[in-house]
């Protein structure tokens, strides 16, 4: 359901997404952080080698609210920087749900730090992560992912240079 939207030019900053539908963004490093408050699909154009999502040390990347379902694929992941004062679960660095739907696929994650999860921090999440690589993510519990009271579907995941202080 929605629309397909090419946002390129009106993203940057904290971003809140509350219209369901596909949102493509071209070419280029975006420094965000989004707010997802709707059903949504967040494609690249053209994959991960060309298009990044930077976080700027500036809070979780893609936080995705409790009941809706995230989309991500095709984009590079990086620097994202979860609250270490959240909630358990909402503090991955580059994606943080709680009670939400996540699918990840064809991306990099790479350089996050999370307290819960450098990569990914999920609380009762149903998450899905396809053809992605982690690589540098740190975080004191789940250097690239933690995942607590969800699930987990992963195919194609690659990790390197992680590191979590707990294990």
């Amino acid at each position: 359901a929605g629309t397909v939207s090419d946002v390129s030019s009106t993203l940057a900053g904290d971003v809140v997404l509350t219209n369901a539908g596909t949102y493509t963004l071209c070419d280029g490093t975006w420094s965000v952080n989004i707010d997802v408050e709707a059903d949504v699909v967040l494609q690249s154009a053209n994959g991960a080698s060309v298009t990044t999502l930077d976080g700027a040390g500036a809070g979780t990347i893609v936080e995705v609210a409790s009941g809706y379902s995230a989309t991500v694929d095709g984009f590079t992941l990086s620097d994202g920087s979860g609250d270490t004062l959240v909630t358990f679960g909402d503090g991955g660095g580059a994606i943080g749900c709680n009670s939400a739907t996540v699918t990840l696929s064809n991306s990099i994650l790479n350089d996050n730090y999370g307290y819960f999860g450098g990569g990914i921090g999920s609380l009762d999440c149903d998450i899905t992560v396809t053809d992605t690589s982690f690589d540098g993510n740190y975080g004191y519990y789940g250097g690239d992912l933690f995942v607590e009271d969800g699930l987990l579907d992963g195919t194609g995941i690659v990790s390197t240079n992680s590191e979590a202080i707990y294990t």
